[in-house]
Protein backbone atom coordinates (compact mmCIF):
# COMPACT_ATOMS: atom_id res chain seq x y z
CA UNK A 1 0.00 0.00 0.00
CA UNK A 2 2.80 2.30 0.69
CA UNK A 3 4.75 1.71 -2.15
CA UNK A 4 1.86 2.41 -4.28
CA UNK A 5 1.30 5.85 -2.72
CA UNK A 6 5.01 6.39 -3.28
CA UNK A 7 4.30 5.81 -7.42
CA UNK A 8 1.53 8.20 -6.97
CA UNK A 9 3.67 10.81 -5.75
CA UNK A 10 5.97 10.41 -8.35
CA UNK A 11 3.89 10.78 -11.01
CA UNK A 12 2.57 13.60 -9.90
CA UNK A 13 5.97 15.54 -9.39
CA UNK A 14 7.40 14.20 -12.67
CA UNK A 15 4.27 15.50 -14.41
CA UNK A 16 4.66 18.81 -12.67
CA UNK A 17 8.28 19.07 -13.75
CA UNK A 18 6.68 18.71 -17.27
CA UNK A 19 4.40 21.34 -17.06
CA UNK A 20 7.37 23.83 -15.49
CA UNK A 21 9.15 22.81 -19.07
CA UNK A 22 6.56 23.12 -21.44
CA UNK A 23 5.77 26.49 -19.99
CA UNK A 24 9.46 28.11 -20.38
CA UNK A 25 9.55 26.25 -23.65
CA UNK A 26 6.38 27.90 -24.89
CA UNK A 27 8.01 31.89 -25.73
CA UNK A 28 10.45 30.11 -27.74
CA UNK A 29 7.81 28.12 -29.63
CA UNK A 30 6.19 31.74 -30.25
CA UNK A 31 9.74 33.28 -31.32
CA UNK A 32 9.56 30.50 -34.07
CA UNK A 33 6.19 30.21 -35.11
CA UNK A 34 7.19 34.08 -35.94
CA UNK A 35 8.68 33.74 -39.35
CA UNK A 36 9.42 37.35 -39.93
CA UNK A 37 10.83 40.40 -37.97
CA UNK A 38 7.90 42.38 -39.09
CA UNK A 39 5.22 39.34 -37.69
CA UNK A 40 2.42 40.44 -35.38
CA UNK A 41 3.50 37.30 -33.28
CA UNK A 42 7.35 38.63 -32.90
CA UNK A 43 6.43 41.70 -32.18
CA UNK A 44 3.74 40.68 -29.61
CA UNK A 45 5.88 38.00 -27.92
CA UNK A 46 9.01 40.36 -27.95
CA UNK A 47 7.23 43.12 -26.20
CA UNK A 48 6.22 40.06 -23.66
CA UNK A 49 9.47 39.09 -23.22
CA UNK A 50 11.25 42.43 -22.36
CA UNK A 51 8.34 42.79 -19.59
CA UNK A 52 9.38 39.56 -18.47
CA UNK A 53 12.75 40.17 -17.73
CA UNK A 54 11.89 43.42 -16.53
CA UNK A 55 9.71 42.19 -14.26
CA UNK A 56 11.92 39.14 -13.25
CA UNK A 57 10.17 36.15 -14.63
CA UNK A 58 10.72 33.21 -12.68
CA UNK A 59 11.10 30.96 -15.39
CA UNK A 60 12.99 33.31 -18.17
CA UNK A 61 14.87 34.88 -15.60
CA UNK A 62 16.43 31.57 -15.24
CA UNK A 63 17.46 31.13 -18.88
CA UNK A 64 18.91 34.20 -18.64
Amino acid sequence: MNRAREKVQYLVLNRKKIEIKKNILTPFLWLIMANSRESIYYNLFHMNFQTAISNGHPGIASLC
